[in-house]
Formats: C-alpha cells, sequence, structure tokens
C-alpha cells in the first residue's frame, strides 16, 4: 500500500517538473532559464543526501534519502522535458 502512496507521489513531482519546464518555456524570453530549475532540483536532491548522511535522529535519514529521491526525480524530469522542448522547436 505505501509503495502506491510513493509511486504516486513520484508521478505527482515528474508532473509538476514538466509543467514548470513548460510554463518556463512558453512564457520566458531566457531560453535557458528552464534549465535553471532542473540544477535547483539536483542541488537540492545533493543537499538532502549530505544531510541524510549526517542525520542523528530516528528515521531522519530515511526521510532525507526519501526527499533526495523526489528532488533527484524532479531534476531529471526537469532536463528531459527541456532537452525535449529544445529538440522539438528548435528553429533554425
Amino acid at each position: 500500500m505505501a509503495l502506491g502512496r510513493f509511486f504516486t507521489v513520484i508521478v505527482t513531482v515528474s508532473l509538476l517538473s514538466a509543467i514548470l519546464t513548460y510554463v518556463l518555456f512558453k512564457y520566458s524570453k531566457v531560453k535557458l532559464l528552464k534549465y535553471v530549475l532542473g540544477i535547483l532540483f539536483f542541488i537540492g536532491a545533493l543537499y538532502n543526501l549530505y544531510l541524510g548522511k549526517k542525520a542523528t535522529i530516528g528515521f531522519e535519514d530515511l526521510a532525507r534519502f526519501i526527499l533526495a529521491t523526489m528532488f533527484f526525480i524532479a531534476a531529471l524530469t526537469n532536463i528531459l522535458f527541456s532537452i525535449f522542448l529544445d529538440l522539438k522547436y528548435n528553429k533554425k
């Protein structure tokens, strides 16, 4: 049951990341701005991994690992969707 909830959260995070990427792509004049969101998500994943390694209280390390996984999936979705948008709408 809990694994189904985790996949639901992962799919939701991926969809929100893709929607934010599309909004940045559509309404921003700076075309590289859509990659900044993926980089920030990746930094958030690394930060949560670091805090998870240093955690000493209860299940904090597990919670940090789950947060890092969610941030990493969001970063991966954002970067892949940004590349897809660049390839699809490449104007020569």
